[in-house]
């Protein structure tokens, strides 16, 4: 099993990205805005709108996926994502 986050792993695997375009802050995921990175994103991720978009000088623009840098993470295709429970109106 890689040491590194299962989204990295699949980033890697689908569009060849290099482990010099990943870098993580706290649990989250930050992705080099590489060809393809934000089509993978709005395809594969779960909620894709949470995840923002932020500029790095002199690195330029980066993807932040929030928990994407947790080593597992709910992803299509690996296991089905639980919903919260609904709570009663009081």
């Amino acid at each position: 099993m890689s040491d590194k986050p299962e989204m990295q792993v699949r980033l890697q695997a689908d569009l060849g990205l290099s482990d010099d375009d990943f870098d993580y802050h706290g649990d989250d995921l930050h992705v080099r805005n590489c060809p393809g990175v934000g089509e993978w994103i709005q395809e594969n991720h779960p909620y894709p709108s949470s995840v923002t978009t932020f500029i790095s000088d002199p690195m330029g623009m980066w993807h932040d996926i929030p928990f994407g840098g947790k080593l597992r993470l709910d992803l299509p295709g690996t296991k089905p994502i639980a919903k919260p429970p609904s709570l009663p109106l009081l």
